[in-house]
């Protein structure tokens, strides 16, 4: 299933000059041989599934707190793997940078298990939420949605299905009575092409009509997204029944009750968004971006814009980052993906989020143009805007995504404390020599690519002061707060 190519290496993967380095967040997604134990701690049991148990655990070289997924080898059916048994699940979330997705940091692997090692989430999971609250108001849920909905726009537009959502699959961040989600647990996901999926994924009560049939596309989340928004807003799923068998039947055969005593306080707009949602005509249900943009969702999205301020000082945070130095990319990005807290970032998502005008997860020219002639206006806006994007866009494609946002505004106190650089140069300097090699960076940075010498060797050049060939604490920490 899905399509994970398999072809051999050709030239086009090939690294033979400083130009053709991308750095993006995936880079730093290690997967490693190494005994997990060595480097976490666990600390607690949170949950487990059919094949695979996860746990709060200790990163013993930060201190941070992190989950580790474990799932065991032998339980695993032929279309979790790739074609290299590597763990699909592992191959997605790698290329995932959202707000809304739950983050991994790195993967081990020994003969019985795969670890993945993800962020940590406080507030537990949707469905425990929803269990304890009964509903949700008109504006929690609209928040809620919004997040999913652009969480799965972005997943569709990298091709990506994510074949079971689910209040359990969705975790929860809760400050002042704000929740911000994540959704977790790919393990049925799959890249698609144009080309219907095969096989039956999903959950009772949340599984598209179509997947029972065998033959979908990437519309069923849409589908779950539908059955979610009924739920927080009703306190109950639309399909029931009961057994498993007559609750499946009721999905492929039954009609969405918007009617009654559950949704006499619920408004039209809403139950609009659910009827075009939980749709069986596939041609007529409505796709995440399209969702996006309905009426009910939007009346709420204005309530959550910071302030005029609050965006003018981003743009002037946006508009003063430099990051053209491949190897400082480098450190921005691993400092920003591994070592500043999901508290630390918590203010920008929101900042993010209303740059992000159609919810994509990414912002593109366009998008920052707009709000920029809105908020600041002036002869320059298009120069100015052109320049953040040259220098904020480090990958190169033509937008500026979550990571590279955070980046380019993130408090510099914060980004660039002692802490985090000391902690930085460690994991560059693998054999804790107290310099870094081209070897090292060439471990870091290639992801996995046959290169040239001549690329880690230029990269060296650019930062290395005393001409040693090395790359010390203090020409690592020099660089990096260079015109800062």
């Amino acid at each position: 299933m899905g399509c994970i190519s398999t072809k051999k290496k050709t030239l086009s993967t090939y690294l033979d000059n400083i130009q053709q380095l991308k750095i993006r967040p995936e880079l730093f997604v290690t997967e490693s041989q190494d005994k997990f134990s060595n480097e976490y701690e666990i600390t607690k049991e949170l949950g487990k599934g059919a094949f695979s148990k996860v746990y709060q655990c200790l990163d013993k070289l930060t201190g941070n707190t992190c989950a580790v997924k474990m799932i065991t080898k032998k339980e695993l059916s032929q279309e979790m793997l790739t074609s290299t048994n590597k763990l699909q699940e592992i191959q997605v979330l790698k290329t995932l940078d959202h707000p809304n997705i739950l983050k991994v940091f790195q993967i081990f692997e020994d003969k019985k298990y795969f670890y993945i090692v993800m962020e940590f989430c406080a507030g537990g999971e949707l469905f425990n939420k929803i269990t304890s609250k009964g509903h949700f108001s008109e504006r929690e849920t609209a928040h809620i949605i919004y997040q999913l909905l652009s969480a799965v726009t972005y997943c569709h537009s990298k091709n990506i299905i994510h074949r079971d959502l689910k209040p359990e699959n969705i975790l929860l961040e809760e400050v002042n009575g704000e929740l911000t989600i994540k959704v977790a647990d790919f393990g049925s996901s799959v890249f698609f092409s144009k080309n219907k999926i095969k096989g039956c994924f999903g959950s009772v009560y949340y599984i598209a009509p179509e997947v029972l049939e065998n033959s979908y596309n990437e519309l069923c989340d849409e589908w779950s997204c539908g059955v979610i928004l009924y739920i927080l807003l009703s306190g109950k799923p639309p399909f029931g029944g009961k057994s498993e068998a007559e609750i499946l039947h009721n999905i492929k055969y039954g009609i969405v009750m918007t009617e009654g005593p559950h949704f006499s306080r619920i408004s039209e707009g809403a139950k609009d968004l659910i009827k075009k949602l939980v749709e069986r005509d596939t041609s007529k249900r409505l796709t995440a971006q399209e969702a996006l943009s309905h009426n009910w969702l939007q009346s709420y999205r204005s309530l959550e814009f910071p302030s005029t301020e609050q965006i003018s000082n981003i743009f002037s945070q946006l508009s003063s980052f430099n990051a053209s130095v491949k190897l400082r990319s480098a450190i921005f990005t691993f400092i920003t993906t591994h070592l500043v807290t999901q508290e630390e970032k918590r203010e920008l998502q929101k900042s993010f989020r209303m740059l992000d005008q159609n919810g994509d997860g990414r912002v593109s020219k366009n998008e920052l143009l707009t709000i920029y002639k809105e908020v600041i206006g002036g002869m320059d806006s298009d120069a100015i805007v052109d320049r953040i994007m040259k220098n904020v866009d480090t990958d190169g494609s033509g937008f500026i995504d979550y990571t590279e946002f955070i980046q380019a505004t993130l408090n510099h106190e914060i980004l660039f404390s002692k802490k985090n650089l000391e902690m930085a140069f460690r994991v560059f300097d693998k054999d804790g020599s107290g310099t870094i090699t081209t070897d090292e960076l060439r471990t870091m940075l290639s992801g996995g690519k046959m290169s040239s010498n001549s690329v880690w060797e230029s990269i060296i050049r650019e930062v290395d002061q005393n001409g040693d060939g090395e790359i010390d604490l203090k020409e690592f920490t020099e660089l990096v707060l260079e015109k800062m």
